[in-house]
């Protein structure tokens, strides 16, 4: 999926660099940022174009190459915009627009795993969102797709155990097409998570914390162990919320059959939810700090040769960093 040399030159792209590895860069680190590119690359060939999902236009010398979107990400909008916050409205399409995302990834046999407010970015100038950051994603064998290398068959992202899906019987059940998910990879950890976020852009908070952000360690494992007990925070017993809520507690269970079914639920609420509804808190606690513009994750260059085909060789060339 290189761009080829007709691909209009003035195109403003965001482009996921890849800089030189480090000199003393190990043979693993080299590998595993490796098959992060390859795997990106990868999910979005596999879902293809999707409103709701950042388009991607291919990779050159640069990086992996996506649509640009300049109205920044879900977290940093909430944690900066608070007089006025972004009102419920806004929110409650943002909930539906990630679902709808969701489960268009989850039909192509794609979990996006890296389930994060931060990895949907807020087009300019419009209430929409839409999805990034497929890196982490774990890629399910399906006959009707080609077979990847058993390398990329892998998800390289390490989730904090508080977004982690509670141990339950059925958590490794795939309810689509292909192979079952591996350990504990399913569309049941991306509803989790969904369910995480949801709760958040109602409530402005994340569960179990009066704050949006949890920066304590200690905090995100007493949040993690109330998880894998099977103690899940709610909306409280406010009758406006009452479908959400229901929506919520679902997904923490883990008892959606399909990610369509979670997405037209979310729909459905929103519709009804009434104009005059009470807000759950009228902005994010958190403190105010310094949202500096971030660069990205820096990993290191994929191999560029025959990309699309069968070789998948890594370059061993030790090189100083950028």
């Amino acid at each position: 999926m290189a761009l080829p040399a007709s691909f209009e030159a003035d195109r403003s792209f965001f482009v996921k660099d890849t800089p030189a590895p480090p000199k003393h860069c190990s043979d693993k680190i080299r590998r595993h940022t490796d098959i992060f590119y390859k795997i990106e690359h990868e999910a979005h060939v596999r879902v293809g174009d999707h409103p709701r999902i950042v388009r991607y236009y291919g990779w050159d010398e640069r990086g992996l190459l996506f649509e640009k979107h300049t109205g920044g990400d879900m977290l940093t909008r909430l944690l900066v915009q608070r007089d006025p916050t972004p009102a419920l409205s806004t929110r409650l399409q943002w909930a539906c627009d990630v679902a709808e995302g969701m489960a268009f990834l989850h039909s192509k046999g794609v979990i996006w795993v890296d389930v994060s407010m931060t990895n949907v970015l807020l087009p300019e100038g419009s209430d929409r969102a839409v999805l990034c950051d497929l890196g982490g994603a774990y890629i399910l064998p399906m006959p009707q797709y080609k077979p990847l290398p058993k390398e990329l068959q892998t998800t390289v992202v390490t989730v904090h155990p508080m977004m982690g899906l509670p141990n339950y019987p059925h958590k490794h059940v795939w309810d689509g097409e292909g192979h079952a998910p591996v350990a504990e990879i399913s569309p049941h950890f991306d509803r989790f998570g969904y369910g995480i976020m949801l709760f958040s852009l109602l409530s402005l908070r994340f569960p179990h914390s009066r704050f949006l952000v949890i920066h304590d360690f200690e905090e995100s494992m007493r949040i993690a162990d109330l998880h894998f007990s099977y103690h899940f925070d709610t909306l409280g017993d406010v009758p406006e919320y009452a479908a959400f809520e229901a929506i919520i507690q679902k997904c923490f269970r883990a008892e959606y059959k399909s990610s369509d079914d979670l997405m037209a639920d979310v729909k459905a609420a929103s519709a009804a939810m009434p104009k005059d509804a009470p807000l759950l808190q009228a902005r994010v606690e958190d403190p105010i700090r310094e949202y500096a513009p971030s660069t990205g994750r820096h990993l290191f260059p994929f191999d560029r040769e025959d990309f699309d085909g069968e070789a998948y060789s890594d370059d061993d060339d030790d090189t100083d960093s950028n």
